[in-house]
């Protein structure tokens, strides 16, 4: 909606909404608000997923040991790393 607004016997029109810039500036005030709290969100997470991740190691090893009388599988850290081992794959015989 607008209005005529009269100062010095002039017609102007004076607009009831926001402009582009002061919209901008309220996005990125409300950016900067947010932005830590979605961070520990991330991190959180992060360290959901990582403690997802060696609960099913931890399981894969005790059923391995439980099928294979209580041997614990090869992780192949040794040197010269030529055999293939479930801890990564050695077959182009690097070093991880």
């Amino acid at each position: 909606m607008t209005r005529l607004v009269r100062p010095f016997s002039r017609a102007l029109k004076v607009s009831d909404g926001f402009t582009l810039i002061e919209l901008l500036v309220v996005i990125a005030i409300l950016t900067r608000m947010l932005l830590p709290a979605l961070s520990k969100a991330k991190d959180k997470a992060t360290g959901t997923q990582c403690e997802g991740d060696l609960k099913q190691i931890t399981l894969i090893i005790s059923r391995y040991s439980l099928d294979s009388r209580e041997y614990l599988p090869e992780p192949n850290w040794n040197s010269p790393w030529l055999r293939r081992g479930w801890l990564y794959d050695a077959s182009g015989g690097s070093v991880p």
